[in-house]
């Protein structure tokens, strides 16, 4: 047996194992760099491949939506001095999670640490995804709440999060209202992104980082994002709670305040509590939305219909207000690089290996497991969370629903005007022209899940 002699310090030693470790774990941007490469230079030139979506398929079986997310990753997170190395900010994502923030604009990704899990980063692209569904004439017709409109916007959403979370309130309502207090509670595990809907607003995500003691709310729909601190964060909280008539009831107070019956939550046993503790603190609460229910379909095609039974004109939730001053609906129509292209393998001896060996290799699964690997030696704080199904299931139910509620509401406007006997006015043509553009983006959406 070779005696192993250790060279240099401790600290040396340790250094050079830390290197290793972040090579292993994010060695994907420099995947990016490489591909990146063969795309713009003439390098594949005396070689049998057409490009490098060629290449990389018959080498390691990458299909063009993996190769294109290599190259993203690395154009969008690559540093600007060496865009073979990752931005030192983007350090300990891993590749899983950047691969998600592909998509997500800087002010979003601005308030989002390595700390916070795939599956959070996860729930905060859905907030996002979810309120480019929702048209800006939409929003103007919701209207805002009369009781809302005194107040200054962080006020503005602790209101509309107390009510959302009445746990929540109840808990800073029997607390001291001291600042230290306020942001343990409002973000036990360090940082937190809260996102609450406003009606005539839209989405405005709340973050809390107890660390630096700052708080920002950033605009969903326009990225706008304004800055508070923890003074100015527990005034407001004390200016909500002053609005209630009952303020020595946290019960009570609610009530007061959201003119509602204070919700009544089960009681937990206790093997369930102890469970519960233990459970990790999550970074990201998503909005709460009450769907309205879909119209049931018509039970007989062949049933006459009385002229002027039902028109797009008797449903206000979809036309716009003023055809005369229409604001611009953004169709955020995505587009899709996932399209698979059928790409003609070409004989290499690799490719022969990998026919033999009757696998072909899956480089972003490895990257991901090498990540998970690395950091939970280096640092015991991997996060091993998976998908959960029923997240899935529920997205690909609520796509399907508006894919036929849109088509519902362009059947209904085909029906109202198809004799000619009446011309769709401007409000008319754009109430489905909207839900043109929404039908468009859920079946686009729809491929992808």
């Amino acid at each position: 047996m070779i005696e192993i002699i250790p060279t240099g310090t401790f600290d040396e030693w340790q250094q050079a194992l830390d290197t290793e470790f972040s090579k292993s774990a994010e060695s994907f941007i420099r995947i990016g760099y490489l591909l990146k490469i063969a795309r713009d230079t003439d390098i594949l030139k005396d070689t049998p491949y057409a490009n490098v979506i060629d290449y990389a398929k018959t080498r390691y079986g990458l299909d063009k939506t993996q190769v294109s997310r290599f190259i993203a990753i690395n154009e969008r997170f690559g540093s600007k001095e060496d865009d073979s190395t990752l931005r030192d900010k983007y350090k300990g994502f891993g590749y899983a999670k950047l691969a998600l923030m592909l998509n997500m604009p800087d002010e979003i990704i601005e308030e989002i640490s390595p700390d916070y899990s795939k599956s959070e980063i996860e729930d905060i692209k859905k907030e996002i995804d979810e309120e480019k569904k929702i048209s800006d004439i939409e929003i103007l017709i919701e209207g805002k709440e009369e009781c809302i409109k005194k107040l200054n916007e962080l006020e503005q959403v602790l209101h509309q999060l107390f009510h959302d979370n009445p746990e929540l309130f109840m808990k800073i309502h029997t607390s001291t209202y001291e600042t230290a207090e306020l942001i343990d509670i409002f973000a036990p595990a360090g940082e937190m992104i809260y996102s609450v809907r406003l009606l005539g607003v839209g989405r405005l995500m709340l973050s809390i980082k107890a660390d630096s003691g700052r708080i920002t709310i950033t605009n969903v729909r326009n990225m706008e994002k304004t800055e508070w601190n923890i003074e100015e964060l527990a005034e407001s909280v004390i200016n909500i709670f002053s609005m209630a008539v009952d303020t020595e009831d946290p019960a009570k107070a609610w009530t007061s305040i959201y003119k509602e019956e204070y919700p009544k939550k089960a009681e937990v046993a206790p093997v369930q509590q102890e469970k519960s503790a233990q459970r990790k603190e999550k970074k990201v609460q998503k909005a709460k939305i009450e769907k309205p229910k879909p119209q049931p379909a018509e039970k007989d095609a062949e049933e006459e219909q009385i002229p002027g039974q039902d028109s797009v004109l008797n449903h206000p939730e979809y036309l716009p207000e003023n055809s005369n001053n229409m604001p611009a609906v953004q169709e955020n129509i995505q587009n899709n690089t996932a399209i698979m292209g059928n790409t003609t393998e070409k004989p290499s001896d690799s490719s022969e290996m990998i026919k033999t060996s009757g696998e072909t290799p899956d480089f972003e699964k490895d990257i991901e497991e090498s990540e998970k690997t690395s950091l939970r030696m280096a640092t015991n704080a991997i996060n091993t969370e998976c998908e959960d199904a029923s997240e899935s299931i529920e997205s690909f139910m609520n796509c399907w629903e508006t894919i036929c509620e849109a088509n519902r509401k362009i059947a209904l406007f085909i029906e109202d005007y198809s004799t000619m006997d009446v011309t769709p006015d401007n409000m008319a043509i754009e109430a489905v022209r909207i839900n043109a553009v929404t039908l468009a983006n859920e079946l686009e959406h729809l491929k992808t899940l």
